[in-house]
């Protein structure tokens, strides 16, 4: 009986490490994917422009242009 009993953790613990193996094996190269398509969304395309508003008051407020 304690053979039996042995047998059926033994093959439920390698089932459920195969089982962990796999979805590791499928999880990495898709995280790895995501980040880099998320890099390549932050990172701007070459030739990009970008305005920059710039200005020399201290006061916190902007006025419309001219």
């Amino acid at each position: 009986m304690e053979r039996t009993r042995a047998f059926d953790r033994r093959s439920v613990l390698t089932g459920a490490l195969i089982v962990l193996a796999l979805l590791l094996v499928i999880y990495i190269p898709v995280r790895v994917r995501m980040a880099r398509e998320e890099h390549a969304r932050e990172t701007p395309a070459p030739g990009t422009s970008f305005t920059l508003f710039v200005t020399n008051r201290l006061g916190g407020y902007r006025e419309p242009c001219g």
